[in-house]
């Protein structure tokens, strides 16, 4: 088994980290309330809030390249 962490295992974040991941959740809660009073209930509205939750969930991801977000060793998590 290879020492690297899995792809599909969340990482762990450091204080600062989740302090950052905080504030993209409620970045992305801000947009999608926004847009949640713009836009018209519907198939284009559903697949806005899905590819939200996605964008949201890669930002939060992205967190994990930035060594000091990132719980243990202070080595990036990046995945290729």
């Amino acid at each position: 088994m290879k020492d690297s962490p899995s792809p599909f295992a969340p990482p762990q974040l450091t204080t600062l980290g989740q302090k950052r991941s905080a504030e993209i959740v409620e970045g992305f809660h801000h947009l999608q309330d926004t847009l949640g009073t713009i836009c018209p209930d519907g198939r284009e509205k559903a697949i806005v809030n899905t590819k939200l939750e996605e964008a949201a969930w890669f930002a939060i991801k992205s967190l994990a390249n930035v060594p000091e977000n990132v719980e243990g060793t202070g080595v990036s998590r990046r995945v290729a």
